[in-house]
């Protein structure tokens, strides 16, 4: 069942929270700019949301570290099953100027 944009924001700011969290337990020599998560749908048409990372540095992130902070941010304790399911991306700084996501 789709849930309302008012529990989709709600689930959106939790998942933001969480991702800040744990990129700077897991990435601590790394500055993190900013985390945007948005309500979205995936193609059959199921909440999701779209988490964005966003980073300081040319260098590329550690695979291992992206995917522990995923897995971590989905799988974590004050989740509830009824969640969406989020979709990560992590971009830098430039790539994200690029793109609109930071001025």
């Amino acid at each position: 069942m789709a849930k309302t944009k008012k529990e989709m924001a709600v689930h959106a700011e939790k998942m933001q929270t969480r991702v800040e969290e744990l990129f700077r337990e897991l990435m601590p020599d790394v500055t993190l700019v900013r985390v945007v998560a948005e309500p979205d749908r995936d193609w059959d048409g199921s909440d999701i949301l779209d988490v964005t990372v966003v980073f300081d540095g040319v260098e590329l992130l550690e695979g291992k570290k992206m995917n522990e902070l995923s897995a971590r941010a989905w799988l974590h304790p004050d989740s509830d099953e009824d969640e969406p399911h989020p979709m990560f991306g992590f971009i830098n700084v430039p790539d994200a100027k690029e793109t609109g996501i930071v001025s």
